[in-house]
């Protein structure tokens, strides 16, 4: 979704159209952010809960205030910035097709068998048996 929206806000010459788009992506925003923080927090230590939480979401708010800033004072030129952004999420949406489901989700749906797989799997991708 993410991918076509940006390739529509590139390819479109209306503002109107442009406002509609950056809109709905902003709503879908929240919802894929939250996932992402969900699984970082599952990757750490209890004790790091907060910690890393924190420092995400006060980096993500500085990045976002650092490029309002900069298309404000700096530069107009957004398209340029657009061609990337959409490689990378390209490369994002085919690392999400091979990335398995939590192992903690699937323990808290009692899919256990499952679970296990994804564990081993984690197990060889860092080189444990």
């Amino acid at each position: 979704m993410h991918l076509g929206f940006m390739a529509c806000i590139l390819l479109s010459t209306d503002y109107i159209v442009d406002y509609i788009l950056v809109f709905i992506l902003g709503l879908s925003l929240t919802a894929r952010y939250y996932v992402g923080y969900c699984y970082n927090i599952e990757m750490q230590p209890k004790s790091h809960y907060v910690l890393v939480g924190t420092s995400m979401f006060l980096i993500e708010s500085a990045m976002y205030l650092s490029i309002c800033l900069y298309f404000m004072f700096v530069s107009t030129y957004w398209e340029y910035i657009q061609i990337p952004n959409i490689l990378f999420i390209s490369i994002g949406f085919v690392f999400m097709l091979c990335m398995p489901e939590s192992p903690r989700f699937l323990i808290a749906q009692k899919r256990f068998g499952e679970a296990r797989d994804v564990f081993k799997w984690i197990g060889g991708v860092n080189g444990l048996s």
